[in-house]
């Protein structure tokens, strides 16, 4: 393989006489057009400094699953410009204007005149809104104009630690360790590792009836949190192993939360207390590292709710008057 490609590469994810295959794809002209993308498959664009993963609607789970580890095994091939190489996961239809761009012809952007002419008016309507929503286009743009939450003052965000945390019985920590789910060691509850996926199993007291005649009950929230630089897999694992074993113990009392590092719930981080700390690569081989260890604390959303410890590089020009 070279070092360096001089245009993007197209790999398809595939099954093949029970084993995972990945051809390359036959581009025209050495033009990559979005028409060489098919619902039914997953594929993999090398772009060299960046590595795409692109999952098609239609494509089964296990392809999906494997194409991430593919893609992780491919950006190790070569010789990377590692500072600021990503591999990136793109869903059909959600594709973002980086990805689009190394596509000839993938333009979604809608012409708007604005000038109102005598002209436009009779081309577009004199209604512009009925105008926009005719329009085909597969971008969701609502959200970049929904008002902003208010932020949590510190009364409100303590009110609501309490009260989350008053409700909790239980909570039970797992970790994924190879193939199956541990146990979490007390001492490591609240020490999180981008690399590793973890399973907590929080039994909530509540009251159910009227006020003057309630009666305790309890509900299972199950949240399965997944690190940043930790592969799907071990979503699979859980849903394959501990999702099973407790929808037969909890029934319909259970509900399962999938949350992913740094999109955490309020109530999940109120559990922790303002002390969670997250640590880059994986839990088993941090335990022998004696290197130098850098954190920064995060508090977005502007609430005490959201605070977080990350580990960062070690390096003195990441420090910030505006962090701790």
């Amino acid at each position: 393989m070279d070092t360096e490609p001089t245009v993007p590469r197209l790999y398809q994810v595939g099954l093949g006489m029970g084993y995972l295959e990945l051809p390359q794809v036959e581009v025209p002209h050495n033009k990559l057009t979005p028409e060489l993308l098919q619902s039914k498959n997953v594929y993999i664009l090398d772009c060299y400094s960046d590595v795409y993963v692109w999952i098609g609607k239609k494509s089964t789970r296990l392809v999906r699953a494997a194409s991430i580890k593919l893609s992780h095994e491919l950006f190790q091939m070569i010789d990377r410009p590692r500072e600021y190489s990503l591999v990136t996961r793109v869903q059909e239809g959600s594709e973002n204007q980086v990805f689009k761009s190394k596509f000839y012809g993938w333009d979604d952007v809608i012409a708007v005149d604005f000038t109102r002419t005598a002209e436009s008016v009779q081309r577009t309507g004199a209604d512009l809104t009925k105008w926009a929503g005719q329009q085909q286009t597969k971008t969701d743009l609502s959200s970049l104009f929904a008002p902003r939450q208010n932020p949590v003052n510190e009364d409100e965000a303590h009110q609501l630690v309490e009260e989350w945390n008053e409700d909790l019985e239980v909570m039970e920590c797992f970790v994924l360790e190879g193939k199956k789910f541990s146990r979490l060691p007390e001492n490591e509850v609240g020490i999180f590792f981008s690399g590793d996926c973890y399973v907590f199993l929080c039994r909530y007291w509540v009251a159910v009836g009227t006020e003057e005649e309630a009666e305790e009950d309890s509900q299972c929230v199950v949240y399965f949190w997944q690190g940043r630089d930790a592969s799907n897999m071990g979503w699979l694992t859980f849903t394959f192993s501990l999702q099973k074993k407790f929808e037969h113990l909890f029934g319909d009392k259970l509900e399962v939360v999938r949350l992913h590092q740094q999109q955490e719930s309020f109530k999940f981080l109120a559990h922790f207390k303002r002390k969670m700390l997250i640590k880059t690569g994986k839990r088993t081989e941090a335990k022998n590292s004696k290197d130098v260890e850098f954190y920064q604390m995060r508090s977005n959303g502007n609430s005490s709710l959201c605070t977080r410890t990350i580990q960062i590089k070690t390096d003195s020009s990441l420090l910030n008057s505006a962090f701790w």
